[in-house]
């Protein structure tokens, strides 16, 4: 009886615990209470679904799944299918078709977020075999350049752990951002031009879509001319020159260019100097290069041409010169000799004249020529004796050459006095002179002289620096240009007839001032004691550019100006003043 009273009581207290376990599964909790199911594998997928046993009293914020190779998956650590807000039932599902790697296994969780916890469900396994195939279906922009942000729009991309790899060309994308089917990712530096096909490596498969990106950078369609001397101005048309990492630069195989002016679509350029070849024309723009189809071909300014010959016409530094009618003229300079001799460039011949008929030859004279005649004015008067040149006087003497009776007729003297290595220009039916130095005495004064009615007017005077170096002066489309005396980076100053004022312009960059003329609408500065800098006056840029140096040094030096081509020779070289040579200058 006493063990049917023990038996009795137990099965009491085993019935009435396992109907209070029952009770506290089903009861509700504080917080969300989740059962996942196994999953239903495809083909190509699987299907999860999950069961919500209890709400709880928390607000949910999101739900879904997570899953990974690893067990005990976890939120934005694992991957993940999530969903916002709180599901319309007591179960939700997901079918995964993408990401999974065929013969894995992989760990899954059901979770829910609420709005102070996040909650897992039991893990379930399974074996993928495997799921459907990545596939690009867009993406934009279809062209840009360097660091360009490119958006690729994919299907079945969504779910891929696995690193995924951009490469444009072998050379791989930066990704900046990922999200279920779009990744953006940006063009890397590279030296690609033109068009090039994505490639997309993901595990041990890659996805190479048909359509290609363009990499834009600098091209040429054009160069203009592709011929010519160091120091011309070319352009080069074409796109793309304003990219990358900015504005183009411009080589001329290794030496680098002066851009004057560069858009997207056009560059303003100088051919550099010390180019020795036909060079390739290269465009740099950031990491990028594109090169000419056809060289650049290279020719020389400066070209020797015939001299006087003999020992007479050796030492003729400062000799004054004139052209008329496609000819040179030649006369002085400081060995005192008359001779007067005329150039014909399309012969290349010399040919003697009448000699200047007074005792004395000029030395430091201004030449110039004015309606079909050549004039020479003030100067050192200079005799020749024995061979050796004595000076007579510095004077003011103003000298008129008629080529058609080859005879000299003097003028009346200039009204500013005596000087030597004074400057001037023609413009119109006026000479507009001055300057130089007297005595070791520098001039400013600056004269109009009316060549129909033979009157001199003196001007205000000239208000930029004067010295005892020769000013250099010419005209340029009815404008007067001169540059102040040696010394680097000289003053320059532009006149105008009509309001009989000065502006001064752009400085020479250089010490140069043996040589000044005008040809083809530019101006040209060169020379010095021990060395030969050519430098181009551009007054519509009001830019100097250098040319090709003259082959030798060269001071006090004569030159005239024929057709579109001046020619220079003669003069001294650092002291030496045998110097019979003679050259032809084309721009």
């Amino acid at each position: 009886m006493k063990y049917l009273y023990i038996f009795v009581l137990i099965l009491v207290v085993t019935l009435g615990f396992q109907n209070c376990i029952k009770d506290a599964e089903i009861s509700p909790k504080d917080y969300p209470y989740l059962l996942l199911d196994e999953p239903v594998l495809f083909d190509k997928g699987v299907k999860i679904n999950a069961e919500i046993k209890s709400i709880g009293n928390q607000d949910i914020t999101g739900y879904g799944f997570v899953w990974d190779e690893n067990k005990d998956p976890l939120l934005n650590k694992s991957n993940q299918s999530i969903q916002n807000g709180s599901p319309s039932q007591n179960s939700f599902n997901t079918t995964i078709s993408t990401g999974l790697i065929d013969n894995q296994r992989y760990y899954i969780r059901a979770v829910i977020i609420t709005d102070k916890n996040i909650l897992y469900s039991n893990e379930k396994k399974f074996i993928s075999n495997g799921s459907l195939t990545p596939k690009l279906v867009s993406f934009l922009p279809t062209a840009g350049y360097d660091n360009t942000p490119v958006t690729f729009i994919f299907e079945n991309l969504g779910f891929f752990k696995t690193d995924i790899n951009i490469f444009l060309d072998n050379v791989e994308l930066q990704i900046v951002q990922r999200k279920t089917d779009t990744i953006i990712a940006n063009i890397p530096h590279n030296t690609l031009i033109g068009n090039y096909s994505f490639k997309f490596t993901y595990g041990n498969s890659y996805l190479e879509p048909e359509n290609k990106f363009t990499i834009l950078g600098p091209l040429i369609d054009n160069i203009s001319p592709l011929t010519g001397t160091t120091g011309i101005i070319i352009k080069i048309s074409g796109k793309s020159f304003i990219t990358n990492d900015g504005k183009s630069e411009i080589f001329f195989k290794e030496k680098r260019a002066q851009t004057i002016n560069v858009s997207d679509s056009l560059i303003i350029c100088t051919v550099p100097r010390w180019l020795h070849e036909n060079p390739i024309i290269t465009i740099k723009n950031g990491s990028k290069r594109t090169y000419s189809q056809k060289p650049f071909i290279l020719k020389h300014s400066w070209k020797e041409v015939s001299n006087f010959g003999g020992t007479s016409f050796k030492n003729r530094a400062n000799a004054t010169t004139f052209s008329i009618n496609n000819k040179g003229y030649f006369s002085g300079g400081n060995t005192g000799v008359k001779e007067l001799w005329r150039y014909d460039p399309g012969l290349d011949l010399w040919e003697r004249l009448s000699d200047f008929p007074e005792g004395y030859a000029f030395d430091m004279a201004f030449g110039f020529s004015y309606n079909a005649k050549g004039y020479m004015i003030t100067g050192r008067k200079t005799k020749n004796i024995g061979g050796s040149s004595y000076s007579v006087s510095i004077t003011n003497e103003f000298w008129q050459y008629d080529p058609q009776q080859d005879k000299w007729i003097k003028l009346t003297d200039f009204k500013g006095g005596p000087r030597i290595k004074a400057s001037g220009f023609v413009i119109g039916d006026y000479l507009y002179f001055g300057l130089g130095f007297n005595e070791n005495r520098p001039l400013s004064d600056f004269w109009k002289y009316n060549f129909k009615t033979g009157v001199w007017k003196e001007l205000d005077p000239f208000p930029g620096k004067v010295s005892l170096n020769k000013a250099l002066a010419f005209s340029i489309n009815s404008k007067g240009y001169i540059k102040e005396g040696a010394s680097y980076n000289s003053g320059f100053w532009q006149f105008n007839p009509e309001t009989e004022e000065w502006t001064p312009v752009a400085k020479l960059p250089s010490k140069s001032n043996v040589y000044g003329f005008s040809l083809n609408g530019k101006g040209y500065v060169g020379g010095g004691t021990s060395y030969s800098e050519t430098w181009e006056y551009h007054p519509d840029l009001n830019k100097w550019i250098q040319k090709e140096d003259f082959p030798r040094c060269i001071d006090e030096v004569a030159h005239f100006v024929i057709g579109d081509k001046a020619y220079l020779g003669y003069g001294d070289c650092s002291g030496r003043v045998d110097l019979p040579y003679f050259y032809e200058f084309t721009p």
